[in-house]
């Protein structure tokens, strides 16, 4: 089974470990099924970062939960947060900015299902399954 890279510090973890056994951060998941960022051109290509958590930052610092070595990128470049059933990107001030399928943004902007997100050199989609097109989801009350 292929290890998992830290890329925080770059120590190959086994496949099952969820946090770095070198220097403690957490892993990227490989099989998330829910909402994610796949990072399609970066330090590991086809990687999948959760955003199980209501709010996510990214950056160069070791506070952020997704940690990224582009140097391109501030120390607290961006943050994805859900609101509602929507996840949402904001540039938190970044040098470089964030780009939404080629485009600057600017304050926040909603993620849509295959949404190519651009941070420094690092390229992620944004994969959200429950409203992929052709999906059976909908909303009940």
């Amino acid at each position: 089974m292929k290890k998992k890279h830290c890329l925080s510090c770059g120590f190959e973890n086994r496949p099952d470990n969820r946090f770095c056994t070198q220097c403690g951060n957490r892993l990227p998941e490989q099989l998330h099924k829910g909402p994610r960022l796949v990072m399609l051109y970066g330090e590991q290509n086809e990687i999948a970062f959760s955003l199980e958590k209501e709010q996510i930052t990214i950056g160069r610092d070791t506070d952020n939960d997704i940690i990224l070595r582009d140097k391109k990128i501030s120390k607290h470049h961006a943050t994805i947060f859900r609101q509602d059933l929507e996840h949402w990107i904001e540039d938190l001030n970044s040098k470089n900015g964030v780009f939404i399928n080629g485009s600057p943004i600017r304050g926040k902007e909603r993620l849509m299902d295959g949404t190519l997100i651009k941070l420094g050199y690092t390229i992620f989609r944004f994969e959200n399954p429950a409203f992929a097109a052709g999906s059976d989801y909908s909303e009940t009350g």
